[in-house]
């Protein structure tokens, strides 16, 4: 009935009206852009990502677990934009320091940059390698987005919390790094 219904409204490049309710109050439903400018009902997270997402939503190890946490912040009842993509950001760390060592005092995301990055690879990602394209450099921009688009874990003059399309994007991000790296799928080079 509510898709009937706002299939004969107009949605402009605003937020539809309904979509900050359905947003704000974690409903699996989102209102869409339909065609020309007209507006409709749909899954917020398709089936498909949800089957794809679900394996790492479902494990045990403390990463996943903490991925719990941020998909729930993320897209259930009571959504915290800020509160998924911290809890997004500490599951990716919790998955990539329990596989690559660090040698730091205080390891983070930060900490494993120049290691993927390094001009010899002591890491590699199981999809195939290209001199233009290297999966070690790939997982490294991957995580920096994440952790660099994490703009509110510090205060600023100009502070912002995160906001939900942000968060959600965070989580979907986080969700295929935490499922490389306790999957075996970013392994060491061999020598």
């Amino acid at each position: 009935m509510v898709d009937y219904l706002l299939s004969g409204t107009y949605y402009s490049d605003e937020v539809h009206e309904l979509e900050q309710v359905l947003s704000e109050g974690g409903s699996a439903w989102t209102v869409i852009r339909w065609k020309e400018d007209g507006a409709r009902l749909s899954k917020r997270v398709p089936d498909g990502v949800q089957a794809a997402v679900g394996p790492v939503l479902s494990a045990t190890d403390t990463a996943s677990m903490k991925l719990q946490e941020a998909w729930l912040d993320a897209y259930g009842p009571n959504p915290r934009a800020s509160v998924a993509f911290a809890h997004a950001v500490v599951a990716v760390e919790t998955a990539v320091l329990s596989v690559i060592p660090v040698p730091a005092a205080e390891p983070t995301l930060a900490s494993v940059f120049s290691i993927l990055e390094a001009d010899v690879p002591k890491w590699r990602l199981v999809l195939r390698d290209s001199e233009r394209n290297p999966g070690a450099k790939t997982v490294a921009a991957m995580l920096r987005s994440l952790w660099r688009g994490h703009e509110s874990r510090h205060g600023r003059p100009d502070y912002a919390d995160a906001n939900l399309e942000e968060a959600r994007a965070a989580v979907i991000l986080a969700a295929s790094l935490v499922q490389w790296f306790t999957s075996g799928a970013v392994k060491p080079v061999e020598a």
